[in-house]
């Protein structure tokens, strides 16, 4: 069966992926902000202990895995965040292989409620 499901992070897997994001994101900023490598890991590894200050039990932060027969495709992170009046879901970090996980993606950030989904580029 090649069901695609979603299904929270590990605290191991959170701590792989984390030490992961972190260099990725400080390759982003070496080349976005042409800052050398001791900053843009700075920066990261700053970036991540502010949004995700609690590790897998930050406040209204959801970690998740996307896997298809017990295989790993990807993970998402995002936040509920609410201002002037409207909850909206900001994805952090999202990867996958395939398309069928978008759709999980789509329905686990809504959570039952009635919110649209922008990606931003």
């Amino acid at each position: 069966m090649n069901t695609v499901s979603l299904r929270k992070m590990t605290e191991a897997e959170f701590d792989g992926w984390k030490a992961y994001s972190i260099g990725e994101y400080a390759k982003d900023k070496m080349q976005a902000l042409g800052i050398n490598e001791a900053e843009a890991l700075t920066l990261s590894t700053e970036s991540f202990a502010f949004l995700a200050k609690d590790g897998i039990a930050t406040p209204d932060n959801h970690f998740f895995m996307i896997v298809r027969d017990g295989g790993v495709l990807g993970w998402l992170w995002f936040a509920m965040k609410s201002e002037w009046g409207v909850t909206s879901a900001f994805v952090y970090d999202l990867e996958g292989r395939g398309r069928s996980w978008l759709a999980l993606v789509r329905d686990e950030v809504r959570m039952g409620r009635d919110l649209g989904v922008r990606l931003r580029p």
